[in-house]
């Protein structure tokens, strides 16, 4: 593959995967041919601005890419909407369309990634070479991933270049195809593509507009400051008690918007604020672009609008981008929360839920919090504009759960943790009075788990033993590229600080913890 992959985006359609033999006893080793798809490829030029234009769902996407050594800065606009994001001496950083910039921190041992990568050639170990007839003459370099899917790479005999990329993910296959292969400085790379999956909605089409080798600066790199305060507070304030309600363990609040109250759930689980459909429709808000979305318990399509103004409480808040999901679940038959209040509201406050008494209040971000001797301060990490934290489950390790006030498990595991970690999720078959359910509403579907009594769970310096946790029966039922779910039954037992701005979630054990876990 050549440049950002997410650039390279590919097309569907009748290639049957039919070896030939005849060329059995030519196939090149496996090294070998990366090496020369590497070498018609060439260096790709150290500094650079790159423009490129993406069809899709969505409509039309302009996207200007600067880049020099290892840094990048990625501007994406389609229609009024405006995102960034990039990397800064080591530092990875992101602008969301609701103009706050914030900081993602490395997951410990994992390589920080790059947005426009040279991924024209992988590791050459437990990859096989064979070769294609029809359609076209191509070698087929094939490899299986470690979370489960089969890649096969086409490379042209002649010039070596790489024209296809499949990717099978069980009864899925996802196609790019490459073309209009031209050389710029020495470097060669397609400037068209499609991507095609079988299903019309996923559709993409991309081109490059133009590339220009040329010196880019610090000054055009360097992490830019956030274009706006989001959240508003009354001049006279730093403090702001919040609408809030406890219900089935879940903040549900209240949120105005055209003079109306609304129920919202406050969700650290959100990426955004949003709205159901029947709201949105109800508003009047016309959508700006659309997409699906498949980064939950099931596939659904989302627009993206902006609504004028809203207000929690005394916070105001102006021309906030927003996101339609179909329906929000509620904590308690009487309540029909319309909405999610995530990442976007919570990025800029200090939040406190104070699990005991159902009260919640938000000072102005940046505030230096102090929890007492027995608060614990959990590292997070936001990239994902959710908070991920580390958890320890049987002795083995992930550091990519999410700390989620909009679920009601106390904690649930993804498939690909579990499948990775079986050490994690080995059941003592108890349940200590604790209710085992098998299924989890999500946003687009239900989730059916199987329950587990973990013999020691360890968040921080908590110990829980005998918890019951619920795992994720099928890897392609929930696709968050989480770990697993931090959720409201085990956030209970504290009062709970959500400080973003210090990448920061302080617990401080209450009195439902001091009857014991």
């Amino acid at each position: 593959m050549v440049w950002r992959s997410a650039f390279m985006l590919c097309a569907f359609g009748a290639f049957s995967f039919v070896p030939a033999t005849a060329f059995a006893d030519d196939l090149p080793a496996a090294a070998d041919l990366l090496a020369k798809v590497k070498a018609a490829t060439g260096a790709r030029p150290s500094s650079y601005e790159i423009h490129v234009q993406t069809t899709s769902l969505g409509g039309v996407t302009h996207t200007t890419i600067l880049h020099s050594g290892d840094d990048y800065r990625e501007i994406d606009d389609t229609g009024p909407l405006h995102a960034e994001d990039g990397r800064f001496h080591k530092q990875d950083w992101h602008q969301n369309e609701n103009g706050q910039t914030y900081l993602e921190q490395p997951i410990p041992g994992a390589q920080s990634g790059n947005s426009d990568e040279d991924d024209s050639a992988f590791d050459p170990a437990g990859v096989t070479v064979s070769r294609v007839s029809t359609p076209v003459d191509a070698y087929v370099v094939s490899r299986k991933n470690d979370d489960g899917t089969t890649e096969r790479e086409y490379v042209e005999p002649q010039t070596y270049h790489e024209f296809r990329d499949e990717v099978l993910d069980g009864g899925k296959t996802t196609v790019q195809v490459y073309d209009d292969f031209r050389t710029v400085g020495g470097y060669t790379r397609s400037w068209h593509w499609t991507i095609r999956d079988g299903n019309a909605d996923d559709n993409e089409e991309g081109r490059v507009e133009s590339i220009v080798p040329r010196a880019v600066t610090d000054a055009e790199l360097t992490i830019p400051s956030p274009r706006r305060a989001v959240v508003q507070f009354p001049a006279d304030k730093t403090r702001v008690d919040l609408p809030a309600k406890l219900i089935g363990g879940m903040w549900v609040v209240q949120v105005t918007i055209g003079g109306r109250g609304y129920d919202f759930l406050l969700d650290t689980g959100a990426a955004g604020i949003s709205v159901d459909e029947a709201t949105a429709k109800r508003l009047g808000l016309n959508a700006v672009t659309r997409y699906v979305n498949t980064v939950n318990a099931g596939r659904y399509k989302s627009s993206v609008a902006v609504v004028p103004s809203m207000s929690v409480g005394d916070l105001q808040m102006r021309d906030i981008v927003v996101h339609t999901v179909p329906s929000v679940g509620s904590p308690d038959p009487n309540v029909r929360p319309v909405g999610l209040l995530g990442f976007d509201f919570i990025a800029e406050l200090a939040i406190q839920l104070d699990y005991d008494n159902g009260h919640a209040f938000a000072l102005a971000g940046g505030t230096n919090l102090v929890g007492g001797s027995d608060a614990i301060t959990l590292d997070v990490r936001l990239g994902t504009e959710t908070p991920e934290t580390t958890l320890i489950l049987n002795g083995e390790r992930g550091d990519r759960f999410t700390i989620d006030t909009g679920a009601a498990a106390a904690l649930f595991v993804n498939y690909g943790f579990a499948h990775d970690h079986p050490k994690a999720v080995v059941d003592r078959g108890g349940g200590n009075g604790v209710e085992r359910f098998l299924s989890f509403g999500g946003i687009g579907g239900k989730v059916d788990t199987k329950p587990a009594q973990l013999a020691l769970v360890q968040l921080g310096p908590v110990h829980f033993t005998d918890f019951v946790a619920y795992i994720d029966k099928e890897r392609t039922q929930y696709t968050s590229g989480d770990d697993g779910v931090i959720g409201a039954t085990l956030l209970r037992y504290f009062t709970v600080w959500l400080d973003y701005v210090h990448s920061h979630v302080i617990l401080i054990p209450n009195a439902q913890a001091h009857k014991g876990y």
